[in-house]
């Protein structure tokens, strides 16, 4: 009885070790490149593993994104790029997956579009096995492409969270290591504050209500983060 005990503890103190440590096929961070300017009231350390940049010469609109980079407002409307997609890029900065991340799904079981690989496959080759693309292609870059598999991205200008220029290309080709990168957006206007200091001015139902809501529709931004903390890192 008390070796089955130990045993059993064993077990569970193996299984809770393990999702303190960061997955093997998970890359040394994530690049998160957000459609426009920064939030200002969002705080980037929530995330320790993913590194921020920013657009914020452009205006993203459901009818149509303009304003610059150019070539990523043309991305998005063309239907390439969509909001909460991924990309994984090999050694050699191929496309190797690429997809809209649903939220009904963890970010590693994620299909590749045009394929029933998933992203936990993908990053297991390219980031844990070191292996390239299956295959590279020399296509030229088309905006209105949903899949690049085995192509290069283009070139983007961005900025990094203290306003300095940095170029996507200088990013992904960095350190010849695989990359996961991702295409997500919070609006500027959305004001981010702790819960009990949301309550703090309540005097009524409603106001509990309003501050409730905001709160909700807060970690709803936030949530994509939050899953890549969680899903590759084990935070």
């Amino acid at each position: 009885m008390k070796r089955t005990l130990l045993l059993a503890l064993s077990a569970a103190t193996i299984l809770v070790s393990a999702c303190f440590a960061a997955m093997p096929y998970a890359p040394e961070n994530v690049i998160a490149i957000h459609i426009g300017p920064k939030n200002p009231t969002f705080d980037e350390a929530q995330f320790p593993d993913i590194r921020f940049y920013y657009t914020p010469g452009l205006k993203w609109a459901a009818e149509k994104t303009t304003g610059k980079p150019e070539l990523l407002a043309d991305w998005i409307n063309k239907k390439g790029l969509r909001m909460d997609e991924a990309i994984v890029l090999d050694k050699n900065a191929n496309v190797a997956f690429k997809n809209i991340l649903m939220s009904f799904k963890k970010i590693v079981d994620a299909n590749s579009q045009g394929d029933l690989d998933t992203m936990g496959n993908v990053l297991k080759n390219v980031v844990e096995e070191n292996k390239p693309a299956p295959y590279v292609s020399s296509k030229p870059f088309d905006p209105s492409d949903i899949s690049l598999l085995g192509q290069k991205l283009p070139d983007l200008l961005l900025q990094d969270s203290f306003g300095k220029p940095v170029s996507l290309a200088s990013l992904v080709s960095s350190n010849d290591k695989p990359k996961l990168l991702f295409f997500y957006r919070i609006p500027s206007t959305h004001v981010f504050r702790d819960i009990s200091e949301s309550m703090k001015d309540v005097t009524s139902p409603l106001q509990m209500l309003g501050a409730v809501s905001e709160q909700s529709v807060g970690d709803e931004y936030l949530a994509i983060l939050k899953r890549f903390e969680d899903d590759l890192y084990c935070r």
